[in-house]
């Protein structure tokens, strides 16, 4: 089959490195932006047609399509959304590649929401693209169980290594059934969820949340991402890139954020219900366990941000204050 593949990062290369064995790879679409030149690199290393059109969407773009002939096009981490006279092109239309169980978590992020809602089964997806984001016919679909301990990077290891088998079994799927490989209840699906991009300061902890939740946040945000964050007493930024859940931990109403307790192992800090050990935290991009003493606290982004702005009151209240005093002195003389 004669195959247009547009992609990013490795979970484009696992695929098109499993579908270049059994079929013929017309030409390969990149990012604008690419998250890693892994995948650049790897398509480099043979002869093979390239483009990143700026809009895929374009008059220009469709041109090149239509001289490729491709039978189906797959797209796995491309992040540009296709149109409708693009997705008719092909003989056979475009597949899709969704790191989730749709019709749950649509949108971005996937395998972070994933982790921070604490699924216990991660889900990878085939499914046709339609005009409206992930809610096309499902083709495919796989659960890979995730440990309650296992961390982002973890979680995405499992995902890549289960992408050759599921896109190569999509694409004969297709090739032996054309668009009726579909499951039978899976048509234009409306019910699910969906989930948007993170933006810079999502990753903040709100202690007053419980400790799983927020035990989830923290592998989740782990590496490769930008890691889970909290306000130290000094109100300066650390980085939590570690925590264990501490099942004797009672529930019992407390101050959340404040520790608790010091261990060998790290820092015990109250949660909304028991108590959370942070066991790696990034200080300075170093890895360290800082010596703050019991019943100091870190707090959520909301709580710093408070304290600014009432310190930011007692600063200006003041020089009124000094001001009016000048004044008076003023009128006095």
């Amino acid at each position: 089959m004669k195959i247009l593949f547009l992609g990013d990062g490795d979970w484009a290369t696992a695929a098109l490195r499993a579908l270049m064995l059994k079929h013929e790879i017309v030409g390969v679409v990149f990012r604008c932006q690419p998250t890693t030149e892994r995948f650049t690199h790897f398509v480099s290393q043979f002869s093979l047609p390239q483009f990143t059109p700026s809009r895929v969407n374009s008059v220009s773009f469709r041109e090149q399509v239509d001289r490729l002939q491709p039978d189906l096009c797959v797209s796995v981490s491309y992040d540009q959304i296709i149109g409708s006279r693009l997705l008719k092109q092909p003989r056979l239309g475009f597949v899709n590649l969704h790191a989730a169980p749709l019709p749950l978590f649509r949108g971005r992020a996937t395998v972070i929401w994933q982790i921070i809602n604490g699924v216990s089964n991660l889900g990878l997806t085939t499914h046709w693209m339609s005009g409206k984001v992930d809610q096309g016919a499902i083709i495919l679909q796989k659960q890979i169980p995730l440990e309650a301990d296992e961390t982002l990077a973890e979680a995405q290891h499992k995902l890549i290594e289960e992408v050759p088998d599921l896109m190569l079994e999509t694409v004969s799927q297709i090739e032996t059934s054309g668009r009726k490989s579909t499951c039978a209840s899976d048509s234009i699906l409306r019910q699910g969820s969906s989930f948007p991009r993170r933006y810079p300061g999502d990753e903040f902890i709100d202690w007053r949340d419980t400790s799983q939740n927020i035990h989830n946040k923290i592998r989740a945000l782990s590496e490769p991402g930008l890691y889970a964050a909290v306000y130290t007493p000094d109100n300066g930024v650390i980085r939590v890139m570690r925590s264990r859940m501490l099942p004797d931990s009672p529930a019992a109403i407390g101050i959340p954020g404040s520790i608790i307790e010091r261990s060998k192992t790290g820092v015990v800090v109250k949660t909304g219900d028991t108590a959370l050990e942070l066991t790696a935290i990034s200080v300075s991009n170093h890895e360290a366990v800082p010596a703050w003493p019991i019943s100091s606290r870190l707090f959520s982004h909301e709580e710093a941000r408070l304290i600014a702005m009432e310190q930011q009151v007692a600063d200006l209240t003041r020089k009124l204050r000094q001001y009016e005093i000048h004044e008076h002195e003023e009128l006095c003389r």
